[in-house]
């Protein structure tokens, strides 16, 4: 659960998404612009992520991590991909 005091670090700091290929690498990329939904849903836009939405349709499990100060915390989760303008 996203708790008020994590949605404003997650919405306020650069956060981290981890997925993995095919191959079973791992791939990160750091998301600048990231929107909590709801209390267990993040969304987070298209921007030139190929690769990474290569992976997360291969496998939907993924990790997103943001850091505060000393202290990190890390969400698992699973991916859904809307190409639609649901939420725009």
């Amino acid at each position: 659960m996203i708790n008020n005091e994590l949605k404003k670090l997650i919405e306020s700091k650069p956060i981290t998404f981890c997925t993995v290929n095919k191959e079973i690498n791992s791939h990160t990329i750091y998301v600048l612009y990231v929107k909590v939904i709801s209390e267990n849903e993040i969304l987070i836009t298209d921007n030139y992520i190929q690769s990474t939405k290569n992976n997360f349709l291969f496998n939907e499990n993924v990790s997103l991590s943001v850091l505060d100060g000393d202290v990190a915390f890390e969400l698992k989760g699973k991916v859904k991909y809307f190409d639609s303008r649901k939420f725009f």
